[in-house]
């Protein structure tokens, strides 16, 4: 029979603190030897792993002990209450778990972001490790008024939050493909031999979705400020660990 003394609230803490590695690791740039969306998906489950912590820890008899469940659990979502950043990871992992959020948290004024769930935006660049070719740099879909005015010589109709938010989705998704299509024309062209030759660098900012206000008939999108993901996940590792050095646990 195995058995191990760590216990598995810990097992979990741990998983999230290597996906937190890994969007460091994007940040920086690292080789690109997969398809970008599981890149992407990293990203993403990072927040949703964060965030399910609250339930390893209500959930498992070894961290505090002498309690039960219900009070456990009160605890746990005071803290989370009391944490900017552990709601908004909350946002993001609930509104990628149910595809939409409603209603959200209440962090935004205090973030200074305009109400609403928040999103993630990326920007991926695809290099060479040794500057052999010239960089693709992909930006994600910001609100311009360019966007605002090709939208409605498009449509014919003002363009709505909605509608905002599926043209992201899809700038996003091409984004995705296009990094594909770039690394596996290098690898055509004999411009590298493997894959790993290869860097894929993706910077992710959080924002809130925006609203939308009609001021003479013209459609204009407020946002706040962003927050970088990768320092965000580390203020979220930092937001836990303070919670359990309160109430006298640490990791083995």
């Amino acid at each position: 029979m195995i058995t191990t003394s760590t216990p598995r609230w810990q097992e979990q803490f741990e998983r999230v603190q290597r996906y937190q590695l890994r969007i460091a690791e994007l940040a920086k740039g690292r080789p690109f030897d997969r398809p970008a969306a599981w890149f992407r998906d990293d990203i993403f489950t990072f927040f949703v792993e964060c965030h399910s912590f609250k339930d390893w820890l209500v959930n498992d008899s070894a961290f505090l002990s002498s309690k039960r469940t219900k009070e456990k659990d009160t605890l746990v979502t005071k803290h989370i209450e009391q944490s900017d950043v552990l709601q908004v990871c909350a946002d993001i992992a609930n509104g990628k778990k149910h595809y939409t959020l409603t209603p959200c948290r209440k962090h935004a004024d205090r973030l200074g972001w305009t109400d609403g769930k928040p999103q993630l935006y990326c920007w991926i660049e695809v290099s060479t490790f040794d500057n052999r070719e010239e960089p693709l740099v992909l930006p994600p879909l910001l609100y311009t008024s360019d966007v605002i005015g090709r939208f409605k010589k498009e449509t014919g109709r003002d363009m709505t939050e909605d509608d905002f938010e599926t043209r992201c989705y899809q700038r996003e998704q091409s984004n995705l493909q296009e990094a594909d299509r770039l690394r596996i024309r290098w690898r055509e062209k004999q411009i590298v031999e493997f894959d790993h030759e290869v860097q894929l660098q993706m910077v992710a900012d959080v924002r809130h979705k925006t609203q939308v206000e009609d001021r003479e008939r013209t459609m204009e999108f407020e946002a706040g400020g962003d927050i970088g993901v990768s320092a965000l996940a580390l203020e979220c590792i930092a937001a836990w660990e303070m919670f359990l050095r309160e109430n006298g646990e640490s990791q083995r």
